[in-house]
C-alpha cells in the first residue's frame, strides 16, 4: 500500500497544477480582450504650409477662454493694441474657415466669450492658399461646434483731418443659421488731398526773378460692396456665390500762376488752370464649389465667375 499511495499522490498534484495555470491563462486571456489602444494627434504639428495646435481634451483649455490659448499658441504674438501677428508679420483671422468679421479689440472680445472648451486646434498658415482671403498669414481657428449663430457685425468710422477732412467707413455683419451664411461687407471713402507749392527764382545773368505758385486739390469718393452666400452640404461640402462690387471716382483741379520781373520791371506772367476726373468701376460674381477634409487638411476649389471692369477719363487745361 505504501508503494501505490506515492504515485497517486503525484499525479493528482500535477492535476492540481495544470488546472491552475489553465485558470491562468483564461484569466489573461479576459484582461487582454478587455485593453483599450488610444491614438492620439501630438500637440504641435509642424506641416509644409502651417502649425497646428491640436488642444482638444488638453489641460491648458481649464478656466480658460479661446482668447487665452490663442495667445499661448507657437508662433503667434499680441501687441498691446491687441493685433495679433504670426512670426511678427499681421494675419488674417479665420474661425471655422470662415473670415471673421472682428478685428481688434472686437475680436479680442469675442474669442473671450467663446470658453476654452470648445476649441479644438488654432492652425497658423504661414502659406495660404486662394482660398482664403488674404495676402499674407492666416490663422484659423476651429471649434468644436459653431458659436456663431444668428448676426454678428461691425462699424468702423474714421476721420482724418489735414488742410481737408477724410472720411472712411466700414460695415461687416455676418448671419448664420444651420448650415447657411450670408456674409456682407460695405465700406466708403471719401479721400481730399492739398497739395501747395511756391518758387522763387533769381537769374544774376539778366537781374530777372521769377515768382511760381500752385495749388492742387484731388478728391476721390470710393464705395464698395461685398455679398457672399454659402451653405453646408455637409461637414466636408460647401457651395456658394459671391458678388463684389467697386467703383472709384476722382477729381483733380490744379491752379498755377507765375510772375516775371527783369531788373525789377514787369516782363510777363500767366496763370494756368487745369481740371481731370476719372471714374472706374468693377463688378466681380463668381460661383464656387469647396471640399475641404479637415483632419487630412486636404482642400479642392472649383471657381466659376466673370468680371466687368469700366473706366472713363476726362481732362481740361486752360493757360493764360
Amino acid at each position: 500500500m505504501k508503494n501505490i499511495s506515492i504515485p497517486i499522490a503525484f499525479f493528482a498534484g500535477i492535476l492540481t497544477f495544470a488546472q491552475s495555470e489553465k485558470d491562468t491563462l483564461k484569466s489573461k486571456e479576459k484582461a487582454i480582450e478587455g485593453v483599450t489602444v488610444t491614438v492620439r494627434k501630438p500637440t504641435i504639428e509642424s506641416k509644409v504650409d502651417r502649425t497646428v495646435f491640436n488642444v482638444a481634451n488638453s489641460s491648458i483649455l481649464a478656466g480658460n477662454t479661446t482668447w487665452d490659448v490663442l495667445r499661448m499658441t507657437p508662433l503667434v504674438s499680441i501687441d498691446n493694441n491687441d493685433a495679433i501677428k504670426a512670426e511678427g508679420e499681421s494675419v488674417t483671422v479665420y474661425i471655422n474657415d470662415r473670415k471673421s468679421v472682428f478685428t481688434g479689440k472686437e475680436l479680442k472680445e469675442y474669442l473671450k466669450t467663446i470658453p476654452a472648451d470648445n476649441l479644438m486646434k488654432v492652425e497658423v498658415i504661414t502659406s495660404p492658399s486662394s482660398r482664403y482671403e488674404a495676402t499674407g498669414s492666416v490663422i484659423n481657428i476651429v471649434l468644436k461646434k459653431r458659436d456663431d449663430e444668428g448676426i454678428k457685425g461691425s462699424v468702423t468710422f474714421n476721420n482724418r483731418q489735414n488742410t481737408k477732412n477724410s472720411q472712411y467707413t466700414n460695415l461687416n455683419l455676418n448671419y448664420h443659421k444651420k448650415n447657411f451664411t450670408q456674409t456682407l461687407i460695405g465700406s466708403y471713402g471719401d479721400y481730399t488731398s492739398v497739395q501747395s507749392n511756391s518758387s522763387i527764382q533769381t537769374f544774376y545773368t539778366d537781374n530777372s526773378t521769377t515768382f511760381r505758385n500752385s495749388k492742387t486739390i484731388s478728391r476721390s469718393r470710393n464705395p464698395s460692396l461685398s455679398s457672399t452666400s454659402e451653405f453646408e452640404l455637409n461637414s466636408k461640402n460647401t457651395i456658394g456665390v459671391i458678388l463684389e462690387y467697386y467703383q472709384s471716382n476722382s477729381l483733380s483741379t490744379s491752379d498755377a500762376d507765375g510772375l516775371k520781373n527783369v531788373k525789377g520791371d514787369f516782363n510777363n506772367s500767366y496763370t494756368q488752370n487745369q481740371n481731370s476726373d476719372g471714374l472706374n468701376r468693377n463688378f466681380g460674381t463668381n460661383l464656387f464649389y469647396k471640399w475641404y477634409d479637415k483632419e487630412k487638411n486636404k482642400i479642392l476649389d472649383i471657381n466659376l465667375g466673370s468680371n466687368y471692369y469700366g473706366e472713363s477719363n476726362n481732362s481740361y487745361f486752360l493757360k493764360t
